[in-house]
């Protein structure tokens, strides 16, 4: 668990976080990663200058996010066809000032940092001593720690009750409902063919069915695995 050392804020933090469990831990520990990076890719990207070929200040946004690149993205489109949607630090700057009222310059510049969320912001505009205490990031883990455990456990518990079992029933009214969508927009021919598709669908869930009322439900799951099927062949 670790030790605390008087008079080091920093150990103290640690134990809070370790004592809410290790898996919490490791939520925290990759929540902070990613606020790291995020705030390492808006440095980089307040650095660009625009693009040498054509001037241009959008970036592609995946190219950042995911591999912490700058690619022009009209050259990239241009090039290639297709791109993720651009971005640039203008339009970053536009929206912490919207939404957070912050000015992000000044965040990069003078705290290399940036609030955890929205309420942290919150926070720090009414106490610009805010981030000396601030935990709103061990507070925004612990929520989302909290909210992926409790839907473990419910898909746990369903689980549970969950019987799966081969249905004999043809889907027909689902069959039905694609074949009056289809009626009268298919040349006759090809109607004909769909027909027989259909037709041939119901054979085939049939023969499905047979094939597996020789086998119990532990073979079933074995069957899963393709090696298991070559030695059912065999």
């Amino acid at each position: 668990m670790g030790k605390i050392i008087e008079g080091k804020r920093h150990y103290l933090k640690v134990i809070i976080v370790l004592t809410v469990g290790n898996e919490n831990l490791q939520v925290y520990q990759r929540k902070v990663v990613e606020r790291q990076k995020h705030i390492q890719q808006l440095q980089l990207l307040k650095k660009y200058l625009g693009c040498k070929k054509c001037g241009s200040l959008a970036i592609d946004a995946y190219s950042l996010y995911e591999n912490s690149q700058l690619i022009c993205q009209p050259c990239r489109m241009k090039k290639e066809g297709g791109s993720s949607s651009p971005i640039s630090f203008l339009e970053k700057e536009k929206w912490f000032k919207r939404f957070w009222k912050i000015d992000l310059v000044e965040w990069l510049e003078n705290y290399d940092c940036l609030p955890v969320n929205k309420n942290c912001a919150d926070e720090w505009l009414r106490d610009k001593g805010h981030l000396e205490n601030c935990r709103c990031l061990e507070q925004e883990s612990q929520k989302l720690y909290s909210l992926v455990k409790d839907n473990l456990r419910r898909y746990q518990e369903k689980l549970k009750d969950c019987q799966c079992k081969i249905s004999e029933k043809v889907r027909e009214a689902e069959v039905e409902n694609i074949k009056q969508a289809l009626k009268g927009k298919l040349p006759a021919e090809i109607e004909e063919d769909t027909e027989e598709l259909f037709e041939r669908s119901k054979e085939i869930q049939k023969d499905i069915h047979q094939f597996f009322e020789g086998y119990s439900d532990e073979e079933i799951k074995q069957l899963k695995d393709p090696k298991q099927i070559e030695s059912y062949e065999k």
